[in-house]
């Protein structure tokens, strides 16, 4: 046992007594110390060391420190320690601590002991920090130190210290290049504890481990993209991966299938469109780059087609070494026969990236793909010039007589139960009764210069004995050539679909200059479609000329069409044989053109449509953003404007019912003002020289209030209610004028919006309201009886006093009589006849202050409802601003995607090139 080993067990005492193994170790060191003593040249310190170390393994601690007090040698460190550790055991940790601390060595190896007892007490008193900060310290010191990395592991595990843990492992792995460790670190980026730390910590660890083992290097690479992915560092971890393997002195023999696959599902990750471009684009070119090279043959043309295809949208991404290195794995890669279902997955995913903004897709796009996603049909395209009888030839093969495709028409015919016409344009499909019915509305629909597709479904054995789509396209004339060389023949985009073409040739004219230079034009557009030609021969010609015929055609057109086949077709010919000849020169024709590769060469075509479309429809989104706003915003001023005529026309009416009424009530009032009177005065007839004068007064003033009720009721009431009949009459024409300014409004403004958006109506009920408060009034008007004549005045206490003293004195009788009747004529009832008038009219003046509210009310809806779309207006207004200014301020948000999609695309047009051009794809 070394002396250092000796030291840490305490068990230096026995290197004193190696010849005294029997006995007692306590007695013999007593009897060296006593037999030392004597010594001149003495040193007990090694005595007394020994001594402590045998009191403290039989646990006299106390008697051990008192030894190792006295040890003032080389071993006074360690007695130091040892004395620190007596104290540990009795539990005077304080002082334990102290001692450890007050040690400053250059062994090592105590340092090392001390550092792990101050860790064990730290650890026990659950001073983490101190723990964790010793521990550091002791791997830092001695890592090779018995246990000391194992203890530090197990502690931070323990606690979750999962920084120091990672460090450790890093520092450990580096230094001893040993496996264990590696595997360690591979546990702890599985459970995500190193997400947060930047992945260029871990650069040198990854170099040491390809030098190690690179088998362990690919688990460990492909464990750190698995966690970063996601998270902030995703980016950095990409470009240090890219930056190492750059790096790397790679073997060109090893196969990297793990990690080729993770950059295989970065790279459409990044492309996907979740990310700007000028987020990805500095990470790509290395991306790609690594990948290729990397790449295992599962993997190798998607790395070659994406280098490709990136470096055809941003020019000089790569040098040309890594291109040509590309086309060089395109060319020698495991060939990947045309994958439809992938291009039919990017299809619908740039038609959900489209509807998630807000923009769909042409409608007759997606039905096309759609189409092309049935592998059991074969699409026919019969075409010709006008004259040629085209129409003809496609009724007899349908057995009906059907109208020729209207201008900027596509129809195509296939087999169904019964007959079915539907209309696919840009943004929607519908029904179509016949194509009759259909070409009207083509003519009618002047600005509809789009062209339509036409899928008409009806019973044919024809077609479905050969399993068989028709294409019908308008005539070509003389400016067809013109318009397709001006690529302004829209119905070519949709010939694309087909898988052949039959073009229709007559006996007369064979094949002229002008066909031929139309399908040369069609063949330079679409590439690679089959064109074959029909000799329809209305005449009866001898079988000998039709051959004769044929044979012309084959010479006109073996230069230009030299694959091209050609059927003679007779009318006349009404044999079954001639339609089965054609059903096996249809297949025969097309069979090669129905492959998987062709399909998805098709398919590729209107993903690149689809894309063009995005592209404009931007713009046109832009556009039409703005023309809306300026028409909303106009429309918001007619609708202010509106607000401000009806607000008139409110003042108008209310000004017009309210004048009107009042006129009928000044009238009332002035007529009870005026006959009142003149009534009360009247009453003097009743006086005669029999009355009796002391009741006069109190009769005449009955007979006074009789006759001012029976005037109001019999004559001012019937004569107020004619006039308010009148006045409800008048105002409901005045009413009912409004409605019809408001509805010929609203018609005006609902033909601007192309919708029922405006109702104005009115409240005709407060009309209703009226005549119950007219009849109301006119019948339930109750005047108290008024004190007329028995007023205290004057006159009439003398009138009074003269019937109580004379009115029974007949010579008195005429006097009083003819005082009474000039009394009564000349009596001022003015007064009475204003009080009366105040009290009859109150409640019409009652009436009459609420007509403003009541008409008010009346054109309340008709101000609501313009108001609620003025705001409703201004509110899309404002919306549209702000997704305009969005448009404006990021056009990458719309335009990335696309560009994205687009390199997508032209990665497998990178594939389908190479399918379509390699002899082993036949």
């Amino acid at each position: 046992m070394t002396l250092e080993m000796q030291l840490i067990q305490k068990k230096y005492f026995e290197s004193l007594i190696i010849d005294r193994a029997n006995q007692a170790p306590v007695q013999f060191l007593g009897h060296l110390y006593m037999d030392e003593q004597r010594s001149k040249e003495t040193d007990l310190s090694y005595i007394r060391f020994s001594q402590g170390e045998v009191y403290f393994h039989n646990k006299d601690y106390e008697a051990a420190i008192f030894k190792w007090e006295k040890i003032h040698n080389e071993l006074e460190l360690w007695a130091k320690k040892n004395m620190a550790d007596a104290y540990y055991e009795l539990g005077l940790l304080s002082t334990a601590v102290d001692l450890y601390k007050s040690i400053s060595s250059e062994s090592l190896t105590l340092d090392t002991e001390v550092a792990l007892q101050l860790f064990s007490i730290y650890n026990e008193q659950a001073d983490l920090d101190f723990a964790a900060e010793v521990i550091k310290r002791a791997v830092y010191l001695n890592p090779d130190y018995p246990n000391v990395t194992k203890i530090a592991r197990a502690f931070f595990e323990n606690y979750r210290d999962w920084s120091s843990a990672i460090e450790l492992a890093v520092n450990e792995a580096i230094r001893t290049e040993y496996l264990e460790w590696f595997d360690i670190l591979i546990n702890y980026v599985d459970e995500g504890f190193t997400q947060q730390i930047p992945p260029d910590y871990f650069s040198e660890l990854l170099e040491v481990l390809y030098r190690v083992n690179p088998v362990r290097f690919e688990q460990l690479v492909v464990s750190f993209w698995n966690s970063y992915e996601g998270t902030e560092f995703y980016f950095s971890w990409i470009s240090e991966i890219d930056r190492l393997f750059l790096s790397l002195e790679l073997d060109p023999s090893a196969t990297w299938p793990n990690v080729s696959a993770k950059y295989q599902e970065t790279y459409f990750e990044l492309v996907s469109g979740k990310y700007y471009i000028n987020e990805i684009s500095d990470i790509i070119p290395n991306l790609l780059t690594n990948w290729l090279i990397l790449s295992d043959p599962v993997h190798s043309l998607f790395a070659a087609t994406s280098v490709l295809a990136w470096n055809d949208i941003f020019e000089e991404s790569f040098n040309a070494t890594i291109t040509e290195k590309a086309e060089q794995v395109l060319y020698d890669s495991k060939k990947d026969i045309a994958n439809i279902e992938r291009s039919l997955a990017l299809f619908e995913e740039i038609v959900k990236w489209a509807r998630d903004n807000e923009i769909e897709v042409d409608e007759r796009l997606k039905w096309v793909v759609e189409k092309l996603s049935n592998p059991q049909k074969i699409r026919l395209l019969v075409a010709g010039m006008t004259g040629n009888g085209k129409s003809t030839f496609i009724n007899s093969l349908l057995g009906g007589n059907i109208v020729a495709a209207p201008s900027s028409t596509v129809v195509l015919y296939s087999n169904g139960e019964e007959i079915q016409i539907d209309e696919i344009t840009e943004t929607t499909t519908r029904e179509v009764p016949s194509l009759i019915d259909f070409a009207e509305w083509k003519e009618e629909e002047t600005n509809n210069q789009q062209t339509s597709l036409i899928h008409f479904k009806l019973p044919s054995k024809f077609l479905i004995e050969n399993q068989l789509t028709l294409m019908d396209i308008p005539d070509f004339d003389r400016s067809s050539y013109e318009a397709i060389k001006n690529n302004k023949n829209e119905e070519l985009k949709f010939v694309h679909l087909v898988d052949g073409l039959l073009f229709v040739l007559t006996a007369t004219t064979l094949f002229t200059d002008r066909e031929r230079d139309l399908l040369l034009k069609i063949q330079e557009l679409v590439p690679n479609l089959p064109i074959h030609f029909l000799l329809k021969t209305d005449a009866i010609y001898h079988e000998q000329e039709v051959t004769q015929m044929v044979e012309e055609i084959r010479v006109r057109i073996s230069d230009q069409f030299p694959k091209a086949k050609i059927f003679p077709y007779s009318k006349h010919n009404k044999s079954s044989k001639q339609v089965k000849d054609l059903s096996e020169f249809i297949r025969v024709a097309l069979n090669q053109n129905v492959r998987p590769e062709k399909r998805n060469q098709k398919l590729l075509f209107y993903i690149r449509e689809a894309l063009t479309y995005l592209l404009k429809r931007r713009v046109e989104v832009e556009n039409e953003i703005v023309e809306e706003i300026i028409w909303k915003e106009d429309i918001v001023s007619k609708l202010n404007g509106a607000n401000l005529q009806l607000s008139d026309l409110e003042k108008e009416k209310i000004k017009v019912i309210q004048n009107t009424y009042h006129t009928i009530k000044e009238d009332i009032k002035h007529d009870l003002k005026t006959t009142i009177p003149k009534l009360l005065r009247d009453c003097s007839a009743l006086i005669k020289e029999n009355s009796d004068f002391r009741k006069i007064h109190i009769e005449l003033n009955h007979e006074m209030n009789e006759r001012v009720q029976n005037y109001i009721q019999h004559t001012i009431l019937p004569r107020f209610s004619k006039a308010i009949q009148g006045w409800i009459d008048m105002a409901n024409e005045e009413f009912y004028q409004s409605q019809d300014y408001l509805e010929e409004m609203s018609e005006s403004f609902n033909k601007m919006y192309g919708e029922q958006r405006l109702k104005l109506n009115c409240d005709f009920k407060v009309l209703e309201d009226w005549g119950r408060d007219a009849s109301r009034l006119a019948n339930g008007v109750q005047l108290e009886n008024m004190n007329i004549l028995n007023r205290q005045t004057p006159s009439q206490l003398v009138l009074k006093s003269a019937g109580k003293l004379f009115g029974t004195l007949r010579p008195n009788k005429t006097m009083l009589c003819n005082m009474y009747k000039k009394f009564i004529e000349n009596g001022e009832y003015e007064k009475i006849a204003a009080t009366i008038s105040k009290q009859f009219i109150l409640q019409f003046e009652l009436f009459e202050k609420g007509l403003e509210r009541d008409i008010t009310m009346f054109y309340s809806e008709p101000f609501n409802v313009l108001q609620e779309v003025v705001e409703e207006e201004q509110q899309d207004i404002q919306d549209k601003k702000d997704a305009l200014q969005q448009l404006k301020a990021n056009p990458e948000k719309y335009l990335d995607p696309i560009t994205l999609f687009n390199v997508r695309l032209r990665q497998y047009e990178w594939i389908q090139k190479e399918t379509t051009h390699n002899p082993s794809f036949a």
